[in-house]
């Protein structure tokens, strides 16, 4: 069909038109009469992935479903009519959400692998769709075994089209979706590192004019994006735009695609504005978002996504120039992505939790306490929505604790905070370690424990908080290790140095506030080796020196320090009084001490001259000159 070349929508509505006549003028029982329903169903279905039309979507399932009627069992193009079928019960799922499109589309998918044979033309196709409605119901359920079974008949897929196949390439492109889909459950990078390899060997597969390069492009692009947020590598996510830019050169102003390239372009802008706080980068992804929402129809399928994405860019501008208006507008957006879709749509977890956002950010910029009390709302509904394994529902529940977390120091009602501790720990239990997010849930799980602590005085959940920063603290060293950008994971790593350089000092106990900046500077000389090309492997998994040097090393930082003398960490005999302020007596432990009970508040404001040194030279040990 020329449309398929070209896209030009005259074209197809022509096609249609004859698809038509020659239906109407065919015999009922005629033999043609199959194949010809089957024509008009295909060609209603493209129409409907250019426009968006439902009816149109409706008339490819009947039509399809009339001509299934017309052939028996065991016919040789039954397996084509089932296979079409399902695909057309796949975009009414997406367009609806009702799960029962979705189970009989999965149905019908075996049901045309089952019917065919493995020297058929088709078989690799029947595979591939197969494997593509398995993954569409993982991404609603999170059943992990939809998508493992998935990724096996990808595979095959791809293992029965030979080098040169026409649609090895889609194959290929599909098979790096459900990898990329099992790293977001998993966080194995193994996963994404062969998804952006089929990615890559689908765009060089590629000829630079074909119609399919800007989504092999877009596709290579998306999975570049996830490891950036896995490694925090820069090139990964420059290269991500560059690769949706260079689909937008090759794509038409008209053709159907372009609002979704413009959309995913407008992603990428802004995790670099994040990144580097470049506004120029922030206001391209807004004016990319307007455009993609401009060019989509009212009755679009993706139009709600649009809606969406531009709320949270907006957010992102007000975060930076604290403009009521934009936060307004994103409330706006956020509300019409939200009441756009059915109530039992897989996105509608999605869109409350944007609606919660960007409710929660007008609260801070305006005080009002009734968006507050909404965004929590919603982040309550946005993790219902949420079924468990689900790869976004630990980030629904981080935001869930964090809003709770807020309400709970403007009314002081322990209930919110108790509820924000349960809800963070849940997210870090769900997320599975070396996934990218996991340091910051820990890092605000440490702090709702500490202002639990900070209340109630209990030391169990003061040293909850010690243990789960000091757990942030090294993801995010792991992360700077395996990041080519080390420098930039280490500043984030600050933060969480800090809170535990502040939580060591509530704990009274100096020695394991030397021990820690001791553990930071070797970290960083561990760092530091990796990125010169020089092994790291005489530093331990912990950060520790265990080569000579490296621990000579580490040791300056408390030599740097001077350390007063009442502070000093020294082997004590037991019920010794400490030189100094103070009365406490000490225990041993190892080769230093630990006070018997927590200082009093004269001797802990002795300290702070002394800790603010130490948390000064904590910033130098996680961030680099320039």
């Amino acid at each position: 069909m020329r449309f398929t070349l070209v896209g030009n929508p005259t074209d197809l509505d022509a096609a249609i038109g004859n698809a038509e006549a020659a239906v109407s003028t065919s015999m009922p029982d005629g033999l043609d009469r199959p194949s010809l329903l089957n024509t008009l169903s295909i060609c209603l279905s493209y129409r409907f992935e250019a426009a968006g039309r439902r009816d149109d979507l409706e008339g490819a399932i009947e039509n399809t479903k009339a001509a299934m009627e017309l052939l028996p069992d065991g016919h040789v193009d039954r397996p084509v009519l089932l296979n079409n079928l399902a695909n057309h019960l796949s975009s009414r799922f997406a367009l609806m959400g009702a799960a029962t499109d979705l189970d009989a589309a999965v149905d019908f998918a075996k049901s045309a692998v089952t019917a065919s044979q493995e020297d058929d033309a088709n078989w690799p196709m029947y595979l591939n769709n197969l494997a593509n409605r398995l993954a569409s119901r993982f991404a609603v359920s999170g059943n992990r075994s939809d998508l493992d079974t998935a990724i096996r008949y990808a595979e095959n897929a791809v293992r029965h089209s030979p080098e040169g196949h026409e649609k090895r390439v889609a194959y290929l492109g599909n098979l790096a979706a459900h990898l990329s889909s099992r790293f977001k459950l998993s966080g194995v990078i193994a996963d994404l590192d062969a998804a952006i390899r089929h990615s890559q060997a689908a765009v060089d597969a590629t000829l630079e004019a074909h119609g399919d390069r800007p989504a092999h492009l877009s596709n290579l692009a998306t999975h570049l994006s996830m490891r950036f947020a896995m490694r925090s590598t820069r090139a990964d996510l420059d290269a991500a735009i560059a690769h949706v830019e260079a689909a937008l050169g090759q794509t038409s102003e008209t053709a159907a695609d372009r609002p979704m390239l413009l959309g995913n372009l407008a992603g990428y802008l802004d995790a670099r504005f994040m990144l580097t706080g470049a506004r120029a980068d922030v206001e391209k992804a807004i004016d990319c978002a307007q455009t993609a929402l401009a060019l989509a129809p009212e009755d679009h399928i993706n139009r709600p996504t649009y809606h969406n994405n531009l709320a949270n860019y907006l957010a992102s501008r007000a975060r930076m120039t604290r403009a009521v208006a934009d936060i307004d507008a994103g409330v706006m957006h956020a509300r019409a992505a939200l009441e756009h879709r059915t109530a039992n749509h897989s996105d509608k977890a999605a869109r409350h939790n944007t609606l919660a956002n960007m409710l929660s950010d007008r609260h801070g910029l305006t005080g009002d306490a009734g968006d507050l009390d909404a965004s929590i709302d919603h982040a309550v509904s946005a993790v219902r929505l949420s079924s468990e394994g689900h790869c976004d529902r630990p980030g629904r529940l981080n935001n869930l604790a964090n809003r709770l977390a807020l309400r709970f120091k403007r009314s002081s009602n322990i209930a919110d905070l108790d509820a924000a501790i349960e809800f963070s720990t849940r997210a870090v239990d769900e997320t599975p370690d070396g996934y990218g997010y996991k340091p910051g849930y820990l890092h605000n799980l440490s702090n709702h424990l500490n202002e639990r602590y900070r209340c109630s005085d209990s030391r169990e959940d003061l040293e909850a908080a010690i243990k789960h920063a000091q757990s942030a603290l090294l993801a995010w060293q792991r992360s700077a290790l395996e990041s080519e950008d080390a420098r930039a994971v280490l500043a984030r790593a600050g933060q969480s140095a800090r809170r535990v350089l502040n939580l060591l000092l509530s704990s009274g106990e100096p020695a394991r506030l030397v021990s820690a900046l001791e553990t930071g500077k070797a970290v960083r000389l561990r760092v530091e080796l990796a990125g010169s090309g020089r092994s790291p492997g005489h530093l331990d998994t912990a950060g520790q020196a265990s080569d000579p040097t490296c621990a000579s090393s580490a040791a300056t930082c408390a030599r740097s320090m001077r350390v007063p003398p009442k502070f000093a960490c020294r082997a004590m005999p037991p019920k010794l009084p400490i030189s100094g302020r103070g009365n406490q007596s000490c225990a041993m432990s190892g080769t230093g001490w630990r006070p018997a009970t927590r200082p009093s508040a004269r001797r802990r404001s002795t300290m702070r001259p002394y800790v603010g040194r130490c948390v000064r030279r904590a910033r130098r040990s996680f961030t680099c000159s320039r």
